[in-house]
């Protein structure tokens, strides 16, 4: 088995990364879709809860104009708590007794069993992916203009 380089794990993550960071506005269009569909509706409402059912047919009637900022919204939001998240991750975090808990992300080849991590709070590591700066680069399905 070939092993791979920490440049080719790093960059199969990051499209991991960006895919599921999307998929938020994948699932938003799915339901907007499905809801001009009575079989697919009818499955959204006896598998969401009743708020969250609310919340999908509300924004089906949207107009279109509207339905397009909202995802500018999602999208921003999510990138956003998926950039939060890699820096407390890339931090460590302090816990109510005064400890420090220190996280680490790595990546394991199932068939050769090696090992790339991705992320560690440990400076002795010196891992510098920048993924708080990458995800905001890199994690938009929306086309905003500045």
């Amino acid at each position: 088995m070939q092993e791979r380089s920490y440049q080719e794990v790093l960059d199969f993550f990051r499209e991991v990364l960006k895919e599921e960071i999307g998929s938020a506005i994948y699932f938003f269009n799915s339901d907007m879709d499905d809801m001009n569909n009575e079989k697919q509706k009818k499955f959204i409402k006896s598998t969401y809860s009743k708020n969250q059912y609310e919340a999908v047919e509300w924004a089906s009637s949207l107009e279109k104009k509207v339905q397009e900022k909202l995802k500018i919204l999602f999208q921003f939001y999510t990138s956003d708590a998926f950039r939060y998240f890699f820096r407390r991750l890339e931090e460590g975090e302090n816990i109510k007794q005064g400890e420090r808990i220190n996280f680490e992300l790595t990546a394991i080849n199932e068939n050769t069993g090696q090992r790339t991590k991705l992320i560690s709070a440990n400076p002795d590591d010196n891992i510098d992916n920048n993924f708080q700066e990458w995800i905001m680069e890199n994690c938009s399905e929306i086309n905003n203009e500045k």
